[in-house]
């Protein structure tokens, strides 16, 4: 049987007890069989140790001792592996299931795509889900040259490259940081690849007390500055930049095609507490509908993907699912019946049909922006604008909400508003010069 791509995972860790053995288990459980595995503690005092000697037979290297942080023991780490895939994981952050079959099919899939992400996920400090991107998020070294970091941010926990590009851009973190290496990581990478992101979850960011990025927001962001000033100065003024590309979708059929081929078995977590998380995090987005229909496609992939490796019977929870779509494609019928009475001039029919869309599927984004569409033409601003701006809040990659909120603004003569859309479309698409003129232009006018 031969083997997939060899992937390299180093977990930094320093008195993380509390969190740890779900990160390794995250890792471990993939069932990838081509992986390289390394943890560099730092000298934990709280048992991390005893916790790190549990699994030690799996791990590919592993020590405990002191070390110049966080970056300098990532570099350490990466020094003992060879995959042609690599990634960290900080010790209380989380993979999700089957991320490396994803990750390592999409690479196989797209030979030249060199470091892709995933969507964005958080976690609570329990470890249960706490928001989930239900947009699939895109980005630009332009987006980031401009300093819009965020909006989303690129998750680090969620991101992987291949090791030529590694090696190419330096091979290692810049050390001078404290916080905000991978920022700086992510420029280098920027110089001579674009940034894919892969229509999947892949892994989460918990939330918890300790976090070093969360406790020093303003030093991280004064570090990414820096690094970003430090890029721009190396940059002639007639730079080219690529714009956003599309996200990779690879059918569900090509993961499992995928398995199959390289005898990757499917994620099942051997901690106790990792796969009851797991289990109820599902039960609460779906059957509670919490995360609405937008999480229903999402979450129905992930357990196809899982539902043979787990020994829960979560054929109940496929079945929610299926119902959760299939309230979805009824929505859509409606909406798309709106369009069509909207552009046959019938209005009141079309705000009939969306209406009752948006009763079933609240938060759809394409709902929301017909319905404030709609509405505009009514004569109902006020209203128009609550639609747009939901649209905004659920997918703020949607470029028409932007526009129509725009106009919207300057008709009401605010253009401290108008200004506010203007930034936060340039902010998600900053190669779309047209789209600059057009916003620049309600500005000029009186």
């Amino acid at each position: 049987m031969p083997l997939p791509p060899r992937i390299s995972i180093v977990t930094p860790s320093y008195n993380q007890m509390q969190y740890l053995e779900e990160c390794i288990d995250s890792v471990l459980s993939q069932g990838y069989p081509n992986l390289e595995y390394v943890v560099m503690d730092g000298g934990s005092t709280d048992g991390s140790v005893e916790i790190i000697k549990k699994y030690a037979q799996y791990l590919t290297y592993w020590q405990s001792c002191p070390d110049e942080g966080q970056y300098a023991a990532i570099n350490a780490g990466f020094a003992h592996t060879s995959g042609k895939i690599m990634a960290w994981l900080n010790s209380d952050d989380r993979y999700h299931p089957n991320a490396f079959l994803k990750v390592s099919c999409a690479f196989s899939e797209h030979p030249k795509v060199n470091w892709l992400t995933g969507r964005a996920t958080i976690f609570q400090q329990n470890g249960m889900l706490e928001s989930l991107e239900k947009f699939t998020p895109q980005f630009s070294r332009r987006k980031m040259l401009f300093g819009h970091l965020d909006k989303p941010f690129i998750m680090q926990e969620a991101t992987f490259w291949r090791r030529e590009l590694w090696d190419r851009c330096g091979g290692g973190l810049d050390t001078l940081y404290q916080l905000a290496a991978d920022t700086e990581l992510w420029m280098r990478f920027y110089r001579t690849d674009i940034l894919y992101t892969l229509d999947a979850l892949l892994a989460g960011f918990r939330k918890q007390g300790s976090n070093r990025s969360v406790h020093n927001i303003e030093k991280y962001h004064e570090e990414a500055r820096a690094a970003i000033s430090r890029e721009l100065s190396c940059l002639g003024a007639d730079a080219p930049f690529e714009p956003s590309p599309p996200p990779l979708k690879i059918p569900r059929d090509k993961f499992l095609d995928f398995s199959v081929a390289y005898d990757i078995p499917r994620f099942k977590p051997h901690h106790h507490n990792l796969r009851e998380i797991y289990l109820q995090t599902v039960k609460e987005w779906i059957m509670g509908r919490k995360g609405g229909l937008e999480s229903a496609s999402i979450f129905y992939d992930e357990i196809i993907l899982w539902l043979d490796s787990v020994d829960y019977d979560l054929q109940s929870l496929k079945r929610c699912l299926q119902e959760c779509l299939e309230l979805k494609q009824h929505a859509e019928m409606l909406i798309q019946k709106g369009e069509t009475n909207f552009y046959c001039n019938d209005l009141d029919g079309a705000l009939q049909a969306t209406d009752e869309a948006l009763d079933i599927w609240p938060t759809s984004a394409n709902g929301n922006n017909n319905m404030g569409v709609m509405l505009y033409h009514k004569g109902k601003l006020d209203k128009a604008i609550e639609h747009l701006v939901l649209v905004t809040q659920h997918d703020a990659s949607r470029r028409e909400a932007y526009r129509n909120l725009a106009v919207i603004f300057h008709e009401l003569g605010q253009r401290g508003n108008v200004q506010w859309a203007m930034e936060y479309y340039l902010s998600w698409f900053p190669e779309d010069t047209g789209m600059d003129s057009f916003y620049r232009r309600l500005l000029e006018c009186p």
